[in-house]
This record gives structure tokens, sequence and C-alpha cells, in this order.
């Protein structure tokens, strides 16, 4: 076997494995578009955790949005206890941090839903 066999070989594992993660995670993980997360936003049954690093929620931002970075969502259950009885929407640019987001939270005991599409879907449904 030469190096680029394995290295072909490494990658298709891998890459697998990444398929098999995002597919098992998006299995148990609710997700709302933009315009149904909008109505829950407006009849305040739902409040939103921003995912997202710091200098991507200072470029744009849902008003009114949590922001807990995917870094520090083991503090989630102390910074979310008060909206135990909330949904939740997690979302981030893509969905790539949100989903993973979303399976922890719910996992933790929440009501948790990821917005389909991220913050890019959320802009393109207000106009």
């Amino acid at each position: 076997m030469t190096t680029i066999d394995v290295f072909i070989s490494v990658f298709a594992v891998l890459s697998i494995a990444l398929f098999l993660r995002r597919y098992f995670l998006n299995k148990n993980v609710v997700h709302v578009t933009a315009t149904e997360a909008r109505r829950r936003m407006s009849t305040g049954k739902a409040v939103f955790v921003d995912v997202r690093t710091s200098e991507e929620r200072s470029r744009s931002l849902i008003q009114g949005s949590i922001h807990i970075p995917l870094q520090r969502l083991s503090d989630a259950g102390t910074l979310l206890a008060s909206y135990r009885d909330r949904e939740i929407i997690v979302y981030c640019a893509s969905g790539s941090r949100s989903v993973p987001a979303a399976a922890k939270l719910t996992t933790m005991g929440f009501r948790t839903f990821n917005l389909d599409g991220g913050i890019g879907a959320w802009r393109r449904s207000s106009t």
C-alpha cells in the first residue's frame, strides 16, 4: 500500500465518520425554518441561543438572543436555567455548530430546536 493509498483510506474513513456523526445528530434534533422561528419568537414561546464566536456575533445577531459560544456550552445548564419552561432555538452561521449544540441542550433537558440555515436564513426571511 502506497502513501497515497493510506491517505485516501484515512480520508474515506474520516469522511464516513463525519457523515454518520452529522446524520445521527440531525436525527435527534428538530429543525425549524426562519419563518417558524419568527412566529415562535413573536408569541414569546422561544428564546434564541447564538453559539457563534463573539466576532461573528458583532457583525450580526438576532435581537434578544443569548450568546453562549459553543466552547462554553457546558455552562448552558446554569446560564439557561430560567428558560427551562421555554423553547430554545439554537443558531450559528449555517448549522454546523448549532446542530450539535441543540443535541447537547436536548440531552440536558431543554426543549431545543435548530434554526435551519442559521443566521443567513434568518436575515433572508426578513426581506
